[in-house]
C-alpha cells in the first residue's frame, strides 16, 4: 500500500510563490510529491470547474482548505512527515470575508476574470409584496442570523485507489454521487468515463455535504500517476 498526505494552504487567501519539493522527495520512504504540474486538467467543481485540484505556482489560494501538494510514501507516518516538511512560499493577500460586501460592485474578486462574486442570480417573485405588507397586522423588518451547521456524516474521509488489470482506474471511498465523482475524476485525468470506476461500499448519511469531491480526485490522481512505477499497489488516503 502507498499512503498519501495532503498539504493544505492553511491560509484564507494568498498567492503561491514557490514549492520546493527536493528535500521531501529525498526523504527515506517518500515515493513522490505531486503538485499542480502533475494534474492533466487542474480544475473541478459541481456547477463550475472553479476549484483547483492543487493550487499551482502563481495562482491564488482562496480558502484555508485549498490543497497545494500531495505527498506519497511507504507509510502514513512518512507521508505526514513529508507533508509537514514541504516548503511552500506564499504572498499573503487580503481575504474576502463578508459575503454581503463581497456581492457589492467593485468588491475584490475571489475568482479573477469574473464580473462579480455572484455565481448565479435567480429572482423569485410571487404576488404583491406591497399589498401583503399593507394587509399584514405586523411587519417585522430586521436582519437575522444563525450559526452554520456541519453535515456531520460518520464515515471518514478515506479511501483507496488502484489501476486494475484492464487498465481502468478504480476509486473506492465514501461519497454521495458516484456518477458525478466519476465524471470529474475522468475530466481531471482527461480520460473517458468508461476508464474510471467509482465504488461506494456503504452509503451513509451525507446530507448534501458529499456531493463535492474531497479526496476522490486525489486518490485517482495518485493511483493514475504511479500506475507504471507501481502497477500492483494501491494508494490510500
Amino acid at each position: 500500500m502507498i499512503h498519501g498526505a495532503v498539504v493544505f494552504a492553511h491560509r484564507p487567501r494568498a498567492r503561491v510563490l514557490g514549492i520546493d519539493t527536493v528535500a521531501v522527495e529525498s526523504m527515506p520512504g517518500v515515493i513522490a510529491v505531486l503538485i499542480a504540474d502533475d494534474v492533466p486538467f487542474n480544475a473541478f467543481g459541481l456547477i463550475d470547474h472553479d476549484q483547483p485540484v492543487l493550487v499551482s505556482i502563481g495562482d491564488e489560494v482562496r480558502f484555508t482548505g485549498d490543497k497545494v501538494a500531495l505527498v506519497l510514501a511507504e507509510t502514513p507516518d512518512i507521508a505526514v512527515a513529508g507533508a509537514r516538511a514541504l516548503l511552500v512560499r506564499y504572498e499573503d493577500l487580503p481575504p474576502v470575508l463578508d459575503p454581503e460586501l463581497a456581492m457589492l460592485p467593485g468588491a475584490s474578486l475571489v475568482h479573477a476574470g469574473h464580473e462579480s462574486n455572484v455565481l448565479i442570480h435567480v429572482p423569485i417573485r410571487k404576488g404583491s409584496v406591497e399589498k401583503a405588507f399593507a394587509e399584514a397586522d405586523v411587519v417585522l423588518d430586521g436582519a437575522f442570523t444563525t450559526t452554520w451547521q456541519e453535515h456531520a456524516y460518520l464515515q471518514p474521509e478515506a479511501g483507496t485507489a488502484w489501476v486494475d488489470d484492464a487498465g481502468r482506474l478504480v476509486v473506492e471511498t465514501a461519497g454521495q454521487w458516484l456518477h458525478e465523482d466519476r465524471r470529474q475524476i475522468a475530466a481531471m485525468l482527461e480520460l473517458d468515463e468508461s476508464s474510471v470506476i467509482v465504488r461506494y461500499n456503504a452509503i451513509g448519511g451525507a446530507f448534501g455535504g458529499r456531493e463535492d469531491l474531497s479526496i476522490q480526485h486525489l486518490l485517482g490522481l495518485a493511483a493514475w500517476t504511479l500506475r507504471e512505477r507501481f502497477p500492483q499497489r494501491k494508494v490510500a488516503l
